[in-house]
């Protein structure tokens, strides 16, 4: 695939600018999923564009209005009184599911994550960084975690290839890999899966052989003068000589 062809026809989705960590989360993907097809590499695209715009962060819990937080969690009216409180919010928001225990401070520790907001003591268990969260930040394994959680159902229980495939792919209810807010977000998703889909196509993802501009093509081997060559001087030579002494 001719990666450069690929950033420059997704720049526009970034407002023109493509930041150095969003270049080496979108190459690490794009390294991780070299067995994917096109429509599957361009929902796990989608799903890291529409969670963190494909740039590891942790989600951000300071709110300043109780009218949002109720709004966020409708199930949770006692949040409402942690404005501007992240550690607080996160902790009654989240404690008591997700493997997260109450009268703890892992839903702040195990908060949302990475490309996927990954959240939850479980979730950060199941990818072995129970230990030190904050390396869902790391750019090559929030990529990993993407691709993993997308192409194994680690998430929800639903991966790519439980929605089709190819031109059959569905792009809209691929939502609930990750969430069940399929109604709400899944025709947004599927609008970033369709710029990603056409970006790849026209990079000529899974063609061969593949084009990487950012390695420079081989410059041409150099060969030593052929010893028939220089067999062919030598007879000259002498041929020469001979000739120059017979007059």
């Amino acid at each position: 695939m001719n990666r450069g062809l690929f950033f420059s026809a997704i720049r526009p989705m970034f407002g023109g600018k493509i930041s150095p960590v969003q270049v080496q989360v979108i190459e690490a993907i794009l390294d991780r999923a070299s067995g994917l097809s096109a429509q599957h590499l361009a929902y796990v695209l989608a799903t890291g564009f529409g969670e963190a715009k494909l740039t590891p962060v942790r989600e951000n819990m300071v709110y300043t209005t109780a009218a949002r937080i109720r709004k966020v969690w409708p199930s949770r009216p006692e949040a409402a009184q942690f404005t501007r409180q992240p550690r607080a919010l996160a902790n009654c928001v989240y404690n008591g599911r997700l493997g997260n225990k109450i009268g703890s401070d892992d839903g702040f520790s195990y908060r949302g994550g990475g490309l996927d907001q990954l959240t939850g003591r479980d979730n950060y268990r199941r990818i072995g960084i129970e230990a030190i969260p904050e390396k869902i930040l790391q750019p090559e394994f929030a990529a990993w975690s993407l691709v993993h959680g997308l192409t194994t159902g680690r998430y929800r229980g639903h991966k790519l290839a439980d929605f089709g495939d190819g031109a059959a792919f569905n792009a809209t209810a691929a939502r609930a890999i990750v969430n069940d807010d399929v109604k709400l977000n899944g025709a947004g998703y599927a609008r970033h899966y369709r710029s990603f889909l056409a970006a790849l196509s026209q990079a000529g993802w899974g063609t061969e052989p593949p084009v990487r501009p950012d390695v420079p093509p081989m410059a041409p081997a150099r060969t030593s003068t052929p010893i028939k060559t220089q067999e062919g001087f030598w007879v000259w030579l002498f041929r020469a000589l001979a000739e120059w002494k017979r007059k």
